[in-house]
């Protein structure tokens, strides 16, 4: 639901970023 959509637009944003991988898997960790 809205869930999907924030983590589709946050896939999106983090890996144009270097360091995006790192904070997506901190967000999973915190998940």
């Amino acid at each position: 639901e809205d869930y999907d959509d924030i983590v589709e637009g946050w896939k999106k944003k983090l890996v144009r970023s270097s360091s995006g991988e790192q904070r997506w898997g901190l967000f999973i960790a915190k998940k």
